[in-house]
């Protein structure tokens, strides 16, 4: 989350193509509108100026483009794995769009190769995916593969050979259907990067479908990125989910814009505490809403629910600095909480169960509330 509350002089975002993501650009959106900036540089895919420039021009600012090249090639591989990940090899990214695959190939590439793995996937707390990159670019971490979604092409400075993908369909939130041919560039593009161990990248596929459909994507012209239609069906979601409790309404607003992810059940049950909570007139404190396990997760279930505890964890601080009065937990003993759920999740990542005891269909715990104690305070 952008912190946009303290005037700056210079601000920079990257990846700003993103903004016109349906599931992930309100982020993008947010910071490029609300920071207090003099000067903000974006840094992205060329198909999203004009847009920029469109919302720029709404708002009467001035907007300055400058082309960058990219300084080093990158190639699309004539075959195909196969299927065949025994031929996996050191300085590969293997990229699949789903939280289990990336956990079922981690376990079968380390099987089969004897080479390690670190992964990188959306819901992973950003400081853990830097620690788990930072592992894959040193030579000397026994890591030796990367495994990961379309977070790889987020923020990450990586020392990848080869971007191999697993597949190139994945879930937008209503069906299973190839990604868009500026997500695929930009995965793409992360093999062979000016400055990492490899200068030429190559990109490939496990299977031939998916590897021509690639190899066209490459070669395909930019598209102008639009912003999605449904900008604000996330919000009503969560207008709907607290409509019972009353609310003013510059309070409503507040609660309807926080950072809650609507595909979580146990995220879209902890805003209605917390507005309740609010609403109530009732303190909060982050230590007796959250438990964090004593002991790193052995699973990826485990895992799951850490990840989603640092979601909550995220939440409440974001809602603390607008209602100090109600959530009083500091910023500072938040950010240490979330630091020791963040050890937890990268200590779980070391373990090598959390890479062998994936069942499909498995269900993961549930975070812990202690709902019973937040209702029980004044």
């Amino acid at each position: 989350m952008a912190s946009i509350g303290r005037p700056l002089d210079v601000a920079v975002i990257d990846e700003i193509q993103l903004i016109a993501d349906p599931n992930r650009g309100w982020a993008w959106t947010q910071a490029l509108l609300g920071l207090k900036a003099k000067e903000i540089h974006l840094c992205g895919e060329e198909a999203a100026v004009p847009l920029i420039r469109k919302i720029c021009e709404d708002l009467d600012e001035e907007v300055v483009v400058n082309k960058y090249g990219r300084l080093t090639p990158y190639t699309v591989s004539d075959m195909p794995l196969k299927s065949d990940l025994s031929q996996i090899e050191k300085g590969d990214c293997v990229v699949a769009f789903s939280r289990m695959n990336i956990f079922d190939l981690k376990k079968r590439i380390e099987a089969q190769t004897g080479l390690k793995c670190a992964v990188a996937y959306g819901s992973l707390p950003p400081e853990t995916r830097a620690l788990q990159a930072k592992s894959f670019n040193d030579p000397d971490s026994g890591i030796d593969v990367l495994v990961a979604s379309d977070a790889v092409g987020m923020g990450l400075n990586l020392n990848i050979k080869r971007v191999v993908f697993s597949n190139i369909k994945k879930f937008d939130g209503k069906e299973v259907r190839p990604i868009s041919i500026p997500q695929l560039k930009q995965i793409a593009g992360r093999a062979g990067r000016f400055g990492t161990a490899y200068g030429n990248g190559i990109v490939t596929a496990l299977n031939r479908a998916d590897l021509r459909y690639i190899k066209e994507a490459v070669a395909a012209p930019n598209v102008e990125l639009e912003m999605p239609n449904e900008t604000f069906s996330g919000l009503l979601l969560i207008a709907d989910n607290l409509e019972e409790i009353r609310l003013p309404l510059r309070d409503r607003y507040q609660f309807v814009t926080a950072p809650v992810s609507t595909r979580s059940d146990e995220s879209m049950e902890l805003i209605k505490i917390l507005a309740r909570k609010f609403s109530q007139k009732k303190i909060c404190t982050l230590d007796e809403l959250i438990e964090l396990p004593t002991n790193p997760p052995t699973s990826p279930s485990g895992l799951k629910a850490l990840e989603e505890s640092h979601k909550q964890i995220m939440l409440y601080m974001w809602l603390s600095t607008r209602y100090p009065d109600t959530f009083i937990t500091t910023q500072d003993d938040a950010t240490s909480i979330k630091s020791q759920c963040e050890h937890l999740i990268d200590d779980g990542l070391k373990l090598s169960r959390a890479s062998q005891s994936i069942r499909k269909g498995r269900k993961h715990p549930r975070p812990h509330f202690r709902e019973d104690k937040l209702e029980s305070r004044q």
